[in-house]
C-alpha cells in the first residue's frame, strides 16, 4: 500500500479529477520581442564600404545612387562605375558575410526591394574591390 501511495504521489496519479493549479498571473509583463539579424547587428553607415555599379546603358545611375547613399550617411562609397554587363533588368544588392543588415539598409535607402538582396560571390567581391555591400543598378531604377 505504501508503494502505491508513493508511486501516485511521484507520478501525479490522482483520481480527484481536479485540474492542476493555474500559473501565476503575469499581467503587465510581456514576452520579449523576437530579434532578427538586422536588429541584432547595428549598422554604422559611416564605416560600411559600399560599391555601386550601373548595370544599364542609362547615364549617371550609379552616381545618383551613390549620392543618395552619401546623403544617408554612407561615407565610404566606391568604386562608382559601370558594371561589366549593361543589360541588368533588376537591381541587386549583394552582401558579404555579416553584412546583411547593412545591405538591407542600403536597399531601403535606394528604394530597392529586400527581395533583391543576395550573398556576394567572388567575382562581384573583386569587382567591388572588397566592399561589404555591392549594388548593381538595373533598368528598374532607370527613371
Amino acid at each position: 500500500m505504501i508503494a502505491f501511495v508513493l508511486v501516485t504521489q511521484l507520478f501525479g496519479g490522482s483520481d480527484s479529477g481536479t485540474a492542476p493549479a493555474p500559473k501565476a498571473n503575469t499581467i503587465g509583463s510581456s514576452p520579449a520581442a523576437p530579434t532578427t539579424s538586422s536588429a541584432a547587428t547595428p549598422v554604422d553607415p559611416a564605416t560600411t564600404q559600399v560599391a555601386v555599379f550601373n548595370g544599364t546603358t542609362g547615364s549617371g545611375l550609379a552616381r545618383a545612387a551613390a549620392d543618395k547613399l552619401q546623403a544617408a550617411g554612407f561615407t565610404k562609397v566606391g568604386p562608382i562605375t559601370t558594371a561589366p554587363s549593361q543589360t541588368t533588368a533588376a537591381s541587386t544588392v549583394y552582401y558579404d558575410t555579416g553584412a546583411k543588415a547593412a545591405a538591407e539598409q542600403v536597399a531601403k535607402t535606394l528604394g530597392i526591394s529586400s527581395s533583391a538582396l543576395a550573398p556576394i560571390d567572388a567575382s562581384t567581391r573583386a569587382l567591388g574591390q572588397n566592399a561589404v555591400v555591392v549594388v548593381v543598378i538595373g533598368a528598374d531604377q532607370a527613371q
